[in-house]
C-alpha cells in the first residue's frame, strides 16, 4: 500500500529516490561493520580472561603437587574444580 501513496498523494515520494537508497545501504553497512567488531572486541574480552585464569590454575596445581604430592593427587582425581561435574 505504501508503494502507492507516492502516487495518490504526490507530496510524500522521496526524491530523488536513488540517492537517499544509497545513504541508507551506506547507513546499513556501516551497522553491519560496527557489530561484527563488536562481537570480535566482546569475545577477545571474554577468552583473553579465561586463558589467563586457565593458565592460573595450571600453576597453583603443579604447585599443590610439588608441595602436597600423592595426597593432592588423589583429592583432584575425585573433584571437579573450575566448571562442575565437567573439569
Amino acid at each position: 500500500m505504501l508503494y502507492l501513496a507516492p502516487h495518490i498523494v504526490p507530496a510524500a515520494a522521496i526524491r530523488p529516490g536513488a540517492d537517499a537508497f544509497a545513504v541508507g545501504l551506506v547507513i546499513l553497512l556501516a551497522g553491519l561493520v560496527l557489530r561484527g567488531w563488536s562481537i570480535i572486541g566482546l569475545a577477545a574480552m571474554a577468552v583473553l580472561p579465561l586463558a589467563g585464569i586457565l593458565l592460573r590454575i595450571h600453576a597453583e596445581e603443579r604447585a599443590l603437587l610439588t608441595t602436597l604430592g600423592d595426597p593432592y593427587r588423589a583429592y583432584a582425581a575425585q573433584h571437579k574444580r573450575l566448571v562442575p561435574l565437567v573439569w
